[in-house]
């Protein structure tokens, strides 16, 4: 006959592993909801924007401001503090300051800038509506599983001649719970910077050939300007082959505007789209290598106590 305290201590064990599991589909229900929002993320242009960064909607606010005022007067001053970015003020500088030394429209570059900064200051909501997600999923999964060591424990404290669960213990399980989270933490934001990183250099790089291709620079400048930047990338990400066709596309165009003259803004607007598309497909990469990584946490510091535990039933009743 099987003890009911040990009935008790395994039915805790499986409900256990149960709600381990449901935090983990719950977690699949919303990356799937933020990968479905990030898919047709036209349709929701206004409300995404309600949702801005203070820095980007500020900076986007100066924008419409400043494409609603260029028509050809006298040039709008610049405010006493501009807000900040990541590289969209200096940009937007660099628009100005062709606006105030050749006197030329800029509103179309304002609004590449405009749709740039949208885009981007969207991506970055998706971002930290995972990372809080995955937050949040840890912090379920922390409480869930001290619920049911406690009950694993206090089920077979009848059975056992010394405690499962010391002071000692219980530090220690903190301690590797935390680890676990840190260490999370640690790996996302490595794979975070890997995939990441090199796009705000190459958005850089096409939205400012574009700033110049509109403002009627001389190919002479665009290319002096554009070859140093596109050397010193080249360098840095030379074992990256996914913004390979990237930098061949911005030569190519650099070329053709040299031989053929004219405006380029179709082509530059075409590969602009392509690398949207690029860090669109790394941040479903993203999500794939965030929702491995869990497993692999939860599983190694989360789940393996329970395992613990019942070894450590199991081999009393195996010394009687």
């Amino acid at each position: 006959m099987i003890p009911i305290n040990l009935l008790s201590a395994l039915l805790s064990f499986i409900l256990a592993l149960l709600s381990l599991r449901g935090a983990l589909l719950f977690e699949s229900k919303i990356l799937q909801h933020k990968a479905y929002f990030f898919k047709y993320h036209q349709s929701h242009r206004v409300s995404c924007l309600s949702r801005l960064q203070e820095g980007s909607k500020q900076l986007l606010a100066l924008i419409n401001h400043l494409i609603s005022c260029d028509n050809g007067s006298a040039f709008t001053p610049l405010p006493s503090s501009l807000p900040q970015y990541k590289f969209y003020t200096e940009l937007l500088v660099k628009i100005l300051n062709h606006r105030q030394t050749l006197g030329s429209l800029m509103r179309e570059s304002l609004r590449s800038l405009k749709d740039g900064l949208i885009e981007d200051t969207r991506f970055e909501k998706s971002l930290q509506g995972l990372e809080l997600s995955s937050n949040l999923q840890f912090l379920f999964i922390a409480l869930m599983s001290w619920i049911f060591i406690l009950l694993f424990a206090r089920s077979t404290k009848t059975m056992m001649p010394e405690p499962l669960l010391t002071p000692s213990l219980t530090l220690l399980l903190l301690f590797w719970q935390g680890g676990g989270y840190l260490l999370y933490l640690k790996l996302q934001s490595h794979i975070k910077q890997k995939l990441f990183a090199p796009f705000s250099h190459y958005f850089y790089l096409f939205y400012n050939f574009r700033a110049m291709e509109r403002a009627n620079f001389s190919w002479a400048h665009i290319t002096s300007e554009l070859q140093e930047e596109i050397a010193m990338l080249t360098q840095k990400e030379q074992a990256n082959s996914d913004f390979t066709n990237s930098r061949d596309r911005l030569y190519q165009i650099m070329e053709l505007g040299q031989v053929v003259g004219g405006e380029l803004t179709r082509l530059l607007d075409e590969a602009i789209d392509d690398l949207w598309f690029l860090q669109k497909e790394r941040f479903r990469r993203f999500m794939g290598s965030c929702k491995v990584l869990k497993m692999l946490i939860t599983t190694i510091f989360f789940i393996l106590p329970y395992f613990y535990f019942l070894f450590k039933l199991f081999s009393h009743f195996t010394k009687w």
